[in-house]
């Protein structure tokens, strides 16, 4: 970017006065022309005494300041009254529900407030409630409470926040009420599951508020405290680094003895991976065994193990880590920590408005659009009502289907996520049925208008003059069944064979590339399933390969015919569409005619 550069003329001509009133006139009399004048501005004297007198221009200011800006908002809003008060009417003046605590003398010792709109999203998805508290958002020392749900975009959103005074049970037991009275006040369902970290204040809280809720645990936390509490033991007191190196391996070794026992899938397998840790490890690390079963194992195997959680809706949440995310959110808009309640609630407005706007903008686009993998025949009934992650999910049980042992149904993924499993798929798939919405929780329906039905295409009429006509049908369906009919057999079974017995032989049979093989069938270039005189089944591994190989084929045959052409041509101009169709006719019957024997 070129240097700005001023005009010649940009300050008056130097010269000799006789007096400072005839030096004001002169250079007044020089702007004048030029449409400002000058006026006398601050003077000093030097330590010699030597007076210095500065002239400015009658247009000159400050330039503006973003701290003075907010300041001169702020006592517009606060309207005369102090922060407080003000921050109390602009709480009722914006629809924010709202209620606070005061002490004996009036003063504020808690405050809970949630946004209209996120009551909206609340009342769609209430299924779900995550509790944590972050900390230095004000000069006060309040911890905020953040109470978080997630949509069925799997899209967090803030319920409510509230200001506390500290974290005791108390603390807890006043804003869990106040929003046990928020969900009654707008007939909202209550929670089915509350996650939360170890923080007991907050989970006994959360059992008197909220006795029908099921409480669990975040994994996150728990992997963490394990990893803290434990490691250290393996590798203090280890000298050398070989001695390091084996107490680090014998670290991981137990560590994934720890995560197998949060996976375990039924109670059984939990006893007998948790005596497995025992058989292993005991005595000679006694207090760390003892401190993962007597801290998480025993009290809190209901709220962390899978065989336990896995009974509960909790539709794939089992962490907190999206609660860490609203609090980086928040913090990016307070920027500091010292600011007074009114204005770490203007902060928090202004992030919760762009995070209301993100979803409401998210849900619209899921609506409208379908991603290219989700375009099956057994989405078509519930296109535009359930969001694109639930049926991602449910795309993922239905490849499962493409396997050769599909486990026994122990029903836990439908419990946990609300959703169709692979074998409710495929016994739609046998009866050629679509999803419908039913099979979908409500907490995966998207927010639109309206009810939703399922509609079918239309029954074919058949024509009555034209089935008791005796005339030659000149539909084309007909024309082609009679050119089927009167094709002589073809070969291509045979060739089918061949390929198969050569794949057979060879030793790239292991090279099969299941990607691929997804590809053709989702893109229904051989169709979903193979449909047989006996029935309708699944493709084999032979079939496909056999489909793939053709089709590579195909392609090297095409490119070397457009590569002839080109050489015969090089300069031939663009072809038109008859040109092209032409010509694909011309390649189709030649290939028949090789494939028929002819």
């Amino acid at each position: 970017m070129a240097q700005a550069t001023f005009p010649d003329d940009v300050l008056p001509p130097e010269g000799t006065y006789d007096s400072r009133e005839a030096l004001l006139a002169a250079i007044n009399k020089w702007a004048a022309p030029r449409g400002y004048a000058f006026i006398t501005g601050r003077s000093s004297r030097s330590t010699s005494g030597r007076q210095i007198i500065t002239y400015a221009c009658d247009r000159w200011c400050r330039p503006p300041s973003l701290s003075k800006d907010r300041q001169h908002s702020k006592r517009e809003l606060c309207e005369g009254q102090s922060t407080i008060h003000a921050f109390a009417n602009q709480l009722d003046k914006e629809g924010f529900w709202n209620r606070m605590r005061l002490d004996s003398e009036d003063r504020i010792t808690a405050v809970l407030f949630a946004h209209p709109e996120s009551l909206a999203h609340l009342q769609a998805s209430p299924d779900l409630l995550f509790l944590d508290c972050t900390y230095k958002t004000n000069k006060y020392g309040m911890p905020l409470l953040d109470m978080i749900g997630v949509d069925a975009c799997q899209r967090s959103f803030c319920i409510a926040f509230a200001f506390l005074s500290g974290e005791t049970e108390q603390d807890y037991l006043w804003a869990l009420d106040r929003l046990r009275s928020l969900y009654g006040l707008c007939h909202i369902r209550l929670p089915s599951v509350i996650l939360t970290d170890r923080d007991k204040a907050c989970m006994n809280a959360a059992e008197i508020c909220f006795p029908s809720s099921i409480s669990l645990l975040c994994l996150w936390h728990a992997n963490k405290a394990v990893l803290r509490h434990c490691q250290p033991t393996f590798v203090r007191h280890q000298q050398g680094s070989e001695a390091y190196q084996q107490g680090l391996a014998d670290w991981n070794e137990i560590f994934n003895h720890w995560h197998s026992i949060m996976k375990s899938p039924d109670e059984k397998a939990f006893d007998q991976r948790v005596q497995e840790i025992e058989r292993r490890y005991l005595p000679k690390y006694i207090e760390e065994v003892g401190y993962i079963k007597a801290n998480w194992l025993d009290p809190y195997k209901e709220r962390l193990v899978r065989a336990w959680v896995d009974q509960h809706p909790h539709f794939g949440n089992v962490v907190t880590s999206r609660v860490e995310g609203i609090h980086g959110l928040l913090k990016s808009h307070l920027k500091k920590s010292t600011l007074d309640l009114f204005e770490a609630w203007r902060a928090t407005k202004h992030a919760l408005l762009n995070q209301l706007a993100e979803l409401q903008s998210n849900q619209a686009s899921q609506q409208m659009r379908i991603p290219i993998e989700l375009s099956g025949s057994l989405y078509s009934a519930i296109r535009g009502w359930v969001s694109h992650e639930a049926l991602r999910k449910v795309e993922e049980q239905r490849k499962l289907l493409l396997k050769e042992h599909l486990p026994i149904c122990t029903g836990a993924f439908s419990r946990s996520h609300g959703l169709p499993c692979a074998h409710t798929l495929k016994a739609l798939q046998e009866q050629n049925q679509p999803l419908r919405l039913e099979h979908f929780h409500t907490h995966w329906h998207l927010n639109r208008h309206g009810v939703h039905r399922l509609l079918l295409e239309p029954r074919h009429r058949p024509d009555r003059i034209a089935a008791g006509s005796n005339m030659p049908s000149t539909i084309r369906g007909a024309f082609e069944a009679t050119s089927t009919v009167g094709a002589g057999k073809t070969i291509a079974d045979d060739i089918f064979i061949s390929i198969i017995l050569a794949r057979r032989r060879s030793s790239k049979t292991n090279a099969f590339r299941i990607i691929r093989a997804g590809r053709c069938l989702d893109w229904k270039q051989m169709g979903k399933r193979c449909d047989t005189p006996s029935g309708s089944r699944d493709w084999t591994k032979e079939e496909i390969i056999a489909y793939l190989d053709w089709s590579k084929a195909e392609d090297g045959r095409v490119e070397a015919q457009v590569a002839a052409e080109m050489e015969r041509s090089p300069f031939s101009s663009r072809r038109g569409m008859h040109d092209i169709w032409e010509a694909a006719a011309v390649d189709s019957e030649a290939q028949q005619a090789i494939h028929s024997g002819r």
